[in-house]
């Protein structure tokens, strides 16, 4: 299973999952597993903007506590403390990371920001199906480093899937198909990439690389190597099940 679903995954981790560091990060200290996404917990943009969460951490004088654990802050349906993995805010700094830390998620983006939910809109059970195949890759160091790196470029996705409404057709089309493997997969399940799919995954890279900035078409490169090598998630891939 390892090897057949080390490409799979990657164009996933790609296209699916919102960014660099820009605040002080000594403030990532300060919340329970604040490292799984560093300043993206509190910056949604690539400037030092807030976003929910990180609006809601400063009126709280950047003191993580029970009133802060129980928000919602992005309006995500989970509170903070359920994406931070410390429900009731009992976490203080210098504790051990609470809860597990492979299902964090960012207590301050909502899942309408992300380039997946713009492009399937309104499909719930898809999305959540996506969510928990986010939770799955972060089980790796390799993945949460993509996961971030999904993040770090999600504006950049969307920007480009709203300027070419066949580029957004194209990609929709590639994630509907994928699906039922990406379900597989969470489920344990073994999948594979045949190398006409590896093929198409190249083509639409290759299509999104054409306008995008200079940072993320260094980082489509990297993918689309990883793609050809299969070599994403080659470090710790037995930590997912």
């Amino acid at each position: 299973m390892v090897a057949k679903c080390r490409v799979f995954i990657l164009f996933l981790a790609v296209l699916l999952f919102p960014f660099p560091v820009f605040s002080d990060e000594a403030y990532i200290e300060l919340i329970p597993n604040g490292e799984v996404y560093g300043c993206l917990n509190c910056h949604p943009k690539k400037d030092y903007t807030q976003n929910p969460f990180g609006a809601d951490f400063n009126v709280n004088n950047n003191v993580w506590d029970y009133p802060l654990a129980t928000m919602d802050s992005d309006q995500d349906t989970y509170t903070n403390g359920e994406e931070l993995q410390d429900p009731y805010g009992t976490w203080i700094e210098g504790d051990p990371p609470p809860g597990n830390v492979s299902i964090v998620t960012n207590p301050g983006c909502h899942k309408d920001e992300c380039p997946a939910s713009k492009i399937l809109g309104n499909d719930s059970y898809n999305l959540n199906i996506l969510r928990d195949f986010r939770k799955v890759i972060c089980r790796t160091s390799k993945g949460r480093l993509y996961t971030k790196q999904y993040y770090c470029f999600s504006d950049d996705i969307n920007d480009l899937l709203i300027n070419d409404i066949h580029l957004k057709e194209e990609a929709k089309s590639l994630l509907l198909k994928s699906i039922p493997k990406i379900e597989a997969f969470v489920n344990g399940q073994e999948i594979q990439l045949s190398d006409k799919e590896k093929e198409e995954i190249i083509v639409f890279l290759n299509n999104l690389q054409i306008c995008s900035s200079v940072p993320f078409s260094l980082f489509l490169d990297k993918v689309k190597k990883d793609i050809k090598n299969n070599t994403f998630l080659k470090q710790n891939i037995n930590l997912l099940y």
